[in-house]
């Protein structure tokens, strides 16, 4: 605890340097004013040993009662997907919350959005935990649309890793990709019962 007192201390302090030097007094003031902030958290919670910290407001680019993600351009909407995806594996995250707000955000997507999560989904440079939020937000949107695009991602090929040796790092891409066309299909088929 003391050492993360002093790593944030020293960061600050680094920042107001830099900050002073440049001569951007308002970015001084935010700077002590979130350091400020983290020092209060990290001294009023116990720490989690091997977990994500607390996810930052920062992060959200809408407020949760706003236009959701429908307002978010795509090169907005890739940044959006990126950050929540860094918080997918924090031991901090109420998943029953976590769900309830993706599927309100996934019905504010439009036919643009949904073809920005297509192709993130099927970009295979980039993090998995990413693209399996990309897939999930397809398949929680309940709009038409989305069964053409979730259609397009199950039946895109897979992309070559190299041999699929057991225990490879090509086996183990190769299954991830196998996941989240499976993803895909799954919503496919329960929405064939209705409809």
């Amino acid at each position: 605890m003391r050492k993360l007192v002093l790593v944030i201390l020293i960061v600050l302090f680094s920042a107001i340097y830099y900050f002073s030097n440049v001569g951007n007094s308002n970015a001084v003031k935010n700077s002590v004013s979130s350091f400020s902030e983290l020092i209060k958290k990290s001294t009023t919670t116990q720490p989690v040993t091997g977990s994500a910290p607390e996810k930052p407001a920062e992060t959200l680019p809408v407020k949760e009662n706003e236009q959701g993600l429908g307002a978010l351009a795509p090169e907005a909407l890739k940044k959006w997907l990126n950050a929540e995806s860094v918080w997918l594996n924090s031991t901090r995250n109420n998943t029953d919350e976590q769900q309830i707000r993706f599927r309100a955000q996934a019905q504010t997507l439009v036919l643009v959005q949904l073809q920005v999560l297509r192709d993130f989904t099927l970009d295979s440079t980039r993090p998995i935990n990413g693209r399996i939020l990309s897939a999930y937000m397809i398949t929680l949107n309940t709009s038409p649309d989305s069964k053409e695009i979730l259609f397009e991602v199950a039946k895109s090929d897979l992309p070559d890793h190299g041999p699929i040796l057991p225990h490879s790092e090509a086996e183990l891409k190769h299954t991830q990709e196998l996941a989240i066309r499976y993803m895909e299909i799954d919503e496919l088929f329960e929405r064939a019962k209705t409809d």
